[in-house]
């Protein structure tokens, strides 16, 4: 649909063929670039309600229904949309994160007996990665790190493990009906990282991004739970919130553009920058940051 529709934004000029995004398959070739494409129309006010249209009503009228991969998808845009009948709106989306945890081939990590494979780790497709190609990474990795993590259980012996959750039982239990709304806190992060640090980058966005998620931090602090649902969230806000800090720190480390990563204020790829960027959680919730060459 993507590839025979039009993407265009609210004046209707066609956004891949304005930013000049030709690799086709769009969505597997040209993810990258068409996100950005997107994003700078939707920020600079040429989108419709965050989002642009995607045109594919010619689609619609003129394919039959059989020809269609998925029915129950087709018939949700014939229905719900009425994509024969109107352009309906898209965005980009956050679905892979090029970043990871730090392992070896064996999914060695450097916590000692954790061991990690898959969309987890960093670094297996470098800043970009083709449509399917988790598949044979959890595939071979996978395989690798099990095996690894099987000969390692097999080397040690036992150990009481008495005790050893009682830090979180802690924090589940600090967690009360008076306080902040942590569903309030986990939406207003995700609309600082998306607006932030989306597709489109920039020096000054970053830092606005690194100073909101502090004070999300402070209100973070004392979040309440009234339920099952809030409970969840309060649990995974601060972990969000930590998570959010690596992203935005690491891509202010970045002065280039590259893959996925694109900054507006370097947006040329350097070869300077053939290495990658390393973050440590420190002392007093700082963030130590490194350089490891390819």
């Amino acid at each position: 649909m993507t590839e025979e529709g039009k993407i265009l934004n609210r004046q209707g000029e066609d956004i891949p063929e304005k930013h000049g995004v030709t690799a086709r398959p769009l969505v597997l070739k040209s993810r990258g670039p068409l996100s950005v494409a997107i994003m700078r129309e939707i920020l600079c006010g040429n989108g419709l309600d965050g989002a642009v249209l995607l045109d594919a009503t010619e689609v619609f009228r003129t394919r039959k229904d059989e020809n269609w991969f998925a029915t129950r998808r087709y018939a949700y845009f014939r229905d719900k949309l009425r994509a024969a009948e109107r352009p309906f709106r898209v965005a980009p989306i956050s679905h892979f994160n090029m970043g990871g945890v730090v392992a070896d081939e064996n999914g060695r990590t450097g916590v000692e007996g954790l061991f990690a494979a898959g969309e987890v780790v960093g670094g297996v497709h470098g800043a970009n990665r083709h449509g399917g190609n988790a598949l044979t990474d959890i595939t071979v990795f996978g395989a690798r790190a099990g095996a690894e993590a099987a000969g390692y259980a097999k080397s040690c012996e036992r150990v009481n493990i008495d005790g050893l959750a009682e830090s979180e039982i802690e924090r589940y239990g600090s967690i009360t009906r008076e306080g902040s709304d942590p569903l309030g806190i986990m939406a207003a992060l995700k609309k600082l990282m998306w607006l932030k640090v989306g597709p489109v980058r920039t020096e000054g966005s970053l830092r606005k991004a690194l100073e909101g998620v502090k004070e999300l931090k402070e209100k973070a602090k004392n979040v309440a739970a009234r339920n099952a649902r809030e409970m969840l969230v309060a649990l995974e806000v601060p972990m969000a919130l930590d998570a959010a800090g690596l992203i935005i720190r690491a891509a202010m480390e970045r002065r280039e553009s590259r893959g996925a990563h694109f900054r507006e204020d370097y947006p040329d790829e350097d070869d300077s920058w053939l290495k990658t960027v390393i973050l440590r959680k420190g002392k007093a919730d700082e963030i130590d940051v490194s350089m490891r060459p390819l």
